[in-house]
């Protein structure tokens, strides 16, 4: 849907998408009695982030169709000229370079967002956890 609109055209407004989101969530956040239910939902407000971004980087993507048949030039004539071969060599780059961009974003928004809140959840955990064995004890 959006291969041919510069890329930080489409992903800039999504990400400031996400900050109206994440600030509106903190303004109208209520207050947990328990650290690990804020935790969850933090956890769950950052996977909703990361659905919108990771739709944005999807449809960011260069039709399949078209990267499949890159690799295949229908005759002879199709690139018997230089001009031909350059046209159809940038074409092939553009696809490229725009699977590369949207997968090095997919892969940092996934290291960044999801163990940012597994670590979140996993500290509210143990804090838990040593609350109650301490009122155990």
């Amino acid at each position: 849907m959006f291969p041919d609109i510069p890329f930080l055209y489409v992903f800039g407004p999504a990400i400031v998408l996400v900050a109206i989101i994440e600030i509106i969530y903190k303004l109208r956040a209520k207050p947990y009695k328990n650290e690990l239910e804020q935790s969850l939902s933090n956890f769950k407000i950052t996977v909703i982030q990361l659905g919108i971004l990771l739709v944005v980087l999807w449809l960011s993507l260069t039709p399949t169709p078209s990267l499949s048949t890159f690799g295949y030039p229908a005759d002879l004539n199709s690139v018997n000229t230089n001009e031909k071969i350059l046209g159809y060599l940038q074409k092939s780059n553009q696809a490229i370079v725009r699977t590369t961009e949207v997968l090095k974003w997919t892969l940092f928004l996934f290291a960044w967002s999801l163990l940012a809140s597994v670590y979140g959840v996993i500290k509210a955990y143990k804090r838990n956890n040593s609350q109650e064995s301490l009122a155990l004890k």
